[in-house]
């Protein structure tokens, strides 16, 4: 399969180190180019076997400052629209990964600029070994699959799919509809609606569906398999091959006139054969996950949304951010401004679809924006004044990404340059936490405006897994903090969304568990202030902590941690006191993080932070 691109060819850098840029197909340099066209171009893709391939683009907006909007579509033959996706603020680089079979075409369009695809890449990279486990067989449930079976995705023969993310079944050619519309509790329900129906895949004496499981993770798949006609009766294997086709499971069916479903657990590439031992071998619907599990409203979630909206309201005063902070310096930190109001505001302007809470974003940016600019001027090194546990660049982040504000990004640029811990990437001790997280989040923001990485950035990812090494492993920390652990999960999250890093998952989770164990005060429905007074105990900056525990539940489906992450949310809800702006920050920097992460069932959401 050759790909034919309609673009033009452009070269921004023929020999970088920048990262961003795609490494050579030879040797070690980089190289940053694109195909590109104004107001579109399209890659065609013709694949001539039947298989199912991994296909990744790869987009840079090198050179606009971020400005670049761009659509990704797969068409198929007749230019219908298969998929869309849409690409803003990739200065930093993003793949773009599907699955995809038959001739299609890739197609990118702009309205502003013009579009830009780098590389287009084909399957992955070298497979683990696909794992293979059992788990029932299913004579009960019958044709009844909906809210059993399928939770992530599902085909059925003479019906529909839904596919998930991480798989699309290559299906046979062959089916065969036995009854397209029956009150048989046999046959299976059709995709939508209440009806039913009874078809199948088949094949004399063979057929199969080749699966490939493009992440990492074992998933739950089943098969329905129905002898509607009793022709024969039939009598059938089905195996399970891995990509040489080594059986790695074989079950035997018969009798299955009432319908039976197999069911295993299974991860990488293999295929699901089906072989006939009398009559044709038969079956009629393969799904991914199981149950879809009802899930508990988020306690307090109604007066959280209503704190946020009265509170805002109430802070949201221009003069008195004002009075708080700006060119002339910062006379209180008793002010919405502090712990990133504009990123606040920017978040309740997208969680209410209400623009106006913009205003008081900008409120709050001008004012922060105009201190940072105003006490960095004309220096080239770290400003003591630019104090490290005032390092809020996300809401300058929302800002430019919003307006296209070039003093917001030129802020961003200097917190990650300027700020008082710049230059030394945090501080090995325990009592540096604070500033630690904030300069890591300073890099990481600065990397989403379009600049390279910042090599201080692994110090600061080291700094920061050694605190939680200090607090909970070697307890060499005395002195134990729980929302300076809060800032240091948030800020370690962030960085595992920009580098998928192995190390944070097992640490995050050890920290959570410790933190609760050690820390958490069941009567008072909060954790206490710090372990040098246990006695004295802060609803108020509960929701500082709770992000990470719906972060975990959304990660692994470990229901401790939806409930203990329950009672840290409703606890910081209902014990807030919000006497300033900056209480009324502190309860929603991270929380609308939790409120995302907690109102999906678990491993259904990319983990993406809302920034």
């Amino acid at each position: 399969m050759v790909p034919v691109v309609s673009g033009a060819l452009h070269t921004w850098n023929p020999g970088t180190t920048d990262i961003r840029a795609l490494q050579k197909a030879t040797g070690t340099g980089r190289i940053a180019a694109t195909w590109y066209q104004y107001p579109g171009f399209s890659i065609d893709l013709n694949f001539t076997d039947q298989n199912v391939h991994q296909v990744a683009i790869y987009c840079l907006d090198w050179d606009s400052g971020g400005l670049r909007r761009q659509s990704i579509e797969i068409l198929d033959a007749n230019n219908n629209v298969l998929d869309t996706r849409t690409l803003s603020s990739f200065m930093g680089g993003q793949y773009l990964v599907w699955n995809l079979k038959g001739r299609v075409k890739i197609r990118a369009s702009v309205t502003t600029s013009n579009a830009v695809i780098g590389g287009i890449f084909f399957d992955g990279g070298t497979p683990s070994a696909p794992t293979v486990s059992f788990v029932t067989l299913d004579t009960a449930t019958q044709g009844n699959w909906k809210g059993k079976y399928g939770i992530d995705g599902y085909s059925l023969a003479g019906d529909l799919s839904s596919n998930p993310a991480y798989v699309v079944p290559g299906l046979p050619a062959a089916s065969y509809t036995w009854n397209p519309l029956t009150t048989d509790i046999r046959a299976l329900q059709k995709a939508t609606g209440t009806s039913r129906f009874a078809a199948t895949w088949y094949g004399n004496p063979t057929f199969s569906v080749d699966l490939n499981f493009t992440d990492q993770n074992v998933h739950q798949v089943a098969i329905y398999a129905l002898d509607w006609d009793s022709w024969g009766p039939r009598r059938q294997s089905i195996e399970i091959l891995d990509a040489n086709n080594n059986v790695l499971d074989t079950r035997a069916l018969s009798s299955f006139s009432g319908g039976q479903y197999l069911v295993w657990n299974i991860k990488g590439r293999v295929k699901i054969r089906a072989t006939a031992l009398s009559g044709n071998a038969v079956f009629g619907g393969i799904f991914f996950g199981g149950a879809s599990a009802v899930l508990e409203p988020i306690p307090q979630l109604p007066a959280w949304e209503n704190n946020m909206t009265v509170g805002g309201a109430r802070f949201c005063n221009q003069a008195e951010i004002n009075s708080a902070i700006g060119a002339g310096g910062v006379i209180t930190e008793g002010n919405v401004w502090y712990y990133d109001g504009a990123k606040v505001y920017a978040q309740i302007g997208a969680y209410t679809n209400n623009p106006s809470w913009y205003t008081c974003a900008g409120y709050s940016n001008t004012a922060y924006r105009s201190w940072v600019l105003t006490t960095t001027e004309g220096a080239n090194w770290p400003v003591g004044r630019l104090n490290g546990w005032r390092i809020f660049p996300h809401g300058l982040l929302a800002d430019f990404q919003r307006s296209g504000a070039i003093e917001s990004k030129t802020a961003i640029q200097r917190l990650a340059k300027n700020s008082a811990w710049a230059e030394n990437g945090g501080g090995l001790g325990c009592e540096a936490s604070r500033e630690t997280a904030y300069i890591l989040q300073s890099y990481l923001v600065s990397e989403a405006i379009g600049l390279p990485r910042n090599p201080l950035l692994a110090t600061s990812v080291n700094y920061a897994l050694g605190h939680l090494n200090q607090w909970f492993v070697s307890r060499s920390c005395t002195n134990l903090v729980p929302f300076m652990v809060g800032l240091t999960l948030e800020a370690l999250i962030n960085y595992y969304e920009a580098t998928g890093d192995s190390r944070i998952p097992p640490a995050i989770t050890l920290a959570a568990d410790e933190l609760w164990l050690r820390a958490w005060v069941p009567s008072q429905n909060a954790f206490y202030y710090e372990s040098a007074d246990p006695t004295f105990v802060t609803a108020d900056l509960n929701l500082l902590v709770a992000p990470a525990y719906a972060w975990l539940w959304q990660l692994t489906g470990d229901k401790r941690f939806q409930e203990r992450g329950d009672q840290i949310f409703a606890g910081g809800v209902l014990g807030a006191q919000y006497w300033s702006g900056k209480q009324f920050s502190q309860n929603y920097r991270s929380s609308f993080n939790y409120v995302k992460w907690r109102s999906a069932p678990a491993r259904s959401l990319p983990l993406t932070v809302i920034r």
